[in-house]
This record gives structure tokens, sequence and C-alpha cells, in this order.
């Protein structure tokens, strides 16, 4: 419903991406912003307020990890 309104009354098309497509798009990014850096060296870290998601090249496909836990806690476990 949410989703509607917003297109409705902005005429902008949203939709909800899955952790998987946001892991990809964080790499993809990654990508671009580090050019320099190999793919297989590049690791794109996602935090966001409900989950996060680590992004890797390994072989001929990116991986991704995800978890649902937001930034406060994802930056705290990692920093640690």
């Amino acid at each position: 419903d949410f989703l509607r309104h917003v297109n409705a009354e902005l005429g902008i098309p949203v939709e909800i991406i899955g952790q998987e497509f946001e892991g990809q798009l964080g790499f993809y990014t990654a990508k671009v912003v580090c050019h320099d850096v190999a793919e297989d060296n590049l690791v794109a870290w996602d935090s966001g307020g409900g989950s996060f998601q680590l992004t890797s090249r390994v072989g001929n496909e990116n991986v991704m990890y995800g978890y649902d836990i937001g930034s406060s806690v994802a930056t705290t476990a990692l920093v640690e």
C-alpha cells in the first residue's frame, strides 16, 4: 500500500528488493568506485538499519553473506 502511494504521489516506481540483490548492488557499486582493485580482492560491506551483507567474488560468481541484524549490532560485532 505504501509503495503504491509513493508511486501515485511521486510517479516513482518503488520496489522492495531482497538481501541477495542488495548485496549484488553493493558489490557492483564498490567495483565502480574502487575500479583500481581487482574483483578477486574486493569485498563489499553494505550495512543498513535492518540487515547487512558482505559480498565478494569467488571464481566466476559473487558470493553474498547476509545477516538480518542492523548496522549498530553488526558494526559492534565486527569492530570488537
